[in-house]
């Protein structure tokens, strides 16, 4: 597991299990959104950057 902070294939194949729904947060996903559906999957952009005023 070496994408950084992208949601991989991969990354999903070693979570481990959980009943219910999964929220992930990462900078990008390389995951089809049927894939992420199926695998009760909601996926959150993380923002690059986050300004505090």
């Amino acid at each position: 597991m070496d994408g950084g902070n992208v949601l991989t294939q991969s990354i999903l194949d070693e979570l481990p299990d959980h009943d219910g729904p999964k929220v992930i947060f990462a900078a990008s996903s390389r995951v089809s959104p049927t894939r992420l559906k199926d695998g009760g999957i909601v996926f959150k952009q993380t923002p690059y950057a986050i300004k505090v005023r």
